[in-house]
């Protein structure tokens, strides 16, 4: 059982794991396609095309530079790449499971989603020479001494990834965290280790007639949208201006869109700014994707329609 605060989540909108074996794998992105004894010159390659767009740290070696000052840069580095979405070795997670619900169903609507809840209290007492070496694997494929590499996983705030004076209002509303695999050694080489069932305190699963309803209610009840999780993103600010400056703003290719959905639905989602967001996010990706067949999309208007009604 996991103590108090030892305790995140995260949300899958599909089952991500191939490996029948090990059906609770959960693999960071820059290992899903790749060889992992290429991943230090995809992590160098992706810091030398984005280094000066996104503002990346100087990861080289300064006068006076201390090896923990270096390995702040390097994994802060990493958490930037993450969070713009490039290939990074870290995993994401939340201590909010409502934000892993949101992301457990926001794509992929004819698939079941899934939220995770993964017991970390082990993985905290951060090892300063251990992350250091991990960073000499992952930037530079190193030799390091395997015991520091091989004790366990670590679990990241972004307080302490980024330290206090990094203030970003999307990490904020995420509730986010980071998970730093360890290694395993074998035949000389290292590989690595991600979070499996042992993990797992918990799986549940959010069936796909469901997903629609469950990102409704998020938003209603709980504020929970993709304007909450992505303030930042030009898209959510467009729907502020939409909203509030334009009258609800509603255009001609959403409309015919939304040519399917019954006015009192669309003008009562419109009631609200969370409501408009599900509609032009959640309920639009819906319609225009391939599980929304007549009978499909009939039973989901039916089951929204009912949900408005008995607020």
């Amino acid at each position: 059982m996991a103590k108090d605060g030892g305790k995140v989540y995260r949300g899958e909108s599909r089952k991500y794991s191939e490996d029948e074996a090990n059906p609770y794998k959960f693999t960071p992105s820059i290992y899903r396609e790749n060889r992992t004894d290429n991943i230090h010159n995809l992590i160098r390659g992706a810091y030398n095309k984005y280094r000066d767009i996104l503002k990346f740290d100087d990861i080289s070696k300064k006068a006076n530079d201390t090896e923990n000052a270096i390995t702040k840069r390097k994994i802060r580095t990493l958490g930037i790449m993450q969070h713009y979405g490039l290939q990074s070795p870290l995993l994401d997670v939340s201590t909010n499971e409502k934000v892993a619900k949101y992301f457990a169903c926001n794509k992929h609507f004819g698939e079941k989603g899934y939220v995770y809840s993964f017991d970390v209290s082990s993985m905290s007492g951060i090892d300063t020479t251990t992350v250091k070496n991990r960073m000499n694997i992952m930037w530079d494929n190193n030799t390091v001494d395997h015991i520091t590499v091989t004790n366990k996983s670590y679990c990241f705030d972004y307080a302490s990834l980024f330290c206090s004076s990094f203030n970003n209002i999307r990490y904020q509303r995420q509730s986010g965290r980071f998970i730093l695999h360890h290694y395993k050694k074998e035949n000389e080489t290292f590989v690595p280790c991600f979070l499996d069932s042992s993990n797992v305190i918990e799986t549940v699963i959010v069936e796909p007639k469901d997903k629609l309803i469950t990102l409704l209610e998020l938003a209603l009840k709980s504020d929970v949208t993709e304007c909450y999780l992505f303030p930042d993103k030009d898209s959510s600010v467009k729907l502020y201006v939409d909203y509030y400056r334009r009258s609800r703003f509603i255009g001609q290719t959403e409309k015919d869109i939304f040519s399917c959905v019954d006015e009192s639905i669309v003008e009562e989602l419109c009631n609200s700014f969370n409501g408009y967001v599900f509609l032009m996010t959640s309920l639009k990706d819906y319609l225009q994707s391939q599980t929304a067949t007549e009978e499909n999309r009939i039973e989901q208007l039916k089951m929204i329609s009912n949900y408005m009604k008995e607020l």
